[in-house]
């Protein structure tokens, strides 16, 4: 019986230019520029909407659902980066993660979230923050509505502040990636005037 080949674990990632190790993330192999780029390019709902939309889009409009709720700028950043890992390590749908048939997979996830937590100077957990996941679900709902033409009962039904807030989202490809990176900046900005703001009262 021929023995089976070892495969790595390493990826190279196009826009650095880098090799990282999907199993041991290090904070240095985090780059905003690279998470942008490469979540713009990967459809949500596996890509079955009619045009394609991205899950930079779907991010973007997750902060902006966070702030429209009330939320700091810290939860608009964790907003902003809950689907961050999908960016090394793809989109594995909902349903597929919540079966049990991906052992392995939630804690190499856990593993990569907690680097991008460490870059962008986020508590532990903040990514999967209870606001953060209700402004996760309210995305969903409205997606589902408005790309696919499902109204699923159980979600939040879709409002007019979800359809502004959604038109302000480039769907797919640079405009999206040049979108979430503005983001990440502005709201890095307005932290940082928050801390100080903390600090001086």
């Amino acid at each position: 019986m021929t023995e089976a080949i070892p495969l790595p674990t390493q990826i190279f990632l196009g826009h650095s230019r880098k090799m990282v190790d999907l199993l041991e993330p290090r904070i240095g192999d985090i780059r905003i520029e690279e998470i942008a780029h490469n979540l713009s390019h990967i459809c949500r709902f596996n890509g079955s909407t009619a045009q394609p939309y991205s899950v930079a889009a779907h991010s973007v409009f997750v902060s902006k659902l966070v702030r429209a709720g009330g939320g700091s700028a810290w939860s608009c950043l964790a907003g902003l980066l809950h689907d961050g890992t999908e960016a090394y390590l793809g989109d594995v749908s909902g349903p597929l993660k919540r079966s049990g048939y991906v052992q392995g997979y939630e804690e190499v996830e856990g593993r990569w979230a907690a680097q991008i937590e460490r870059f962008a100077v986020l508590h532990r957990g903040a990514l999967t923050s209870t606001r953060v996941k209700a402004a996760d679900i309210e995305a969903l709902a409205f997606e589902l509505h408005f790309l696919l033409g499902y109204l699923d009962p159980r979600l939040p039904r879709p409002t007019s502040t979800h359809h502004v807030l959604f038109d302000e989202c480039p769907p797919f490809g640079p405009a999206a990636a040049r979108e979430f990176v503005l983001q990440f900046r502005e709201l890095t900005v307005e932290m940082k005037l928050e801390a100080a703001t903390t600090v001086d009262g």
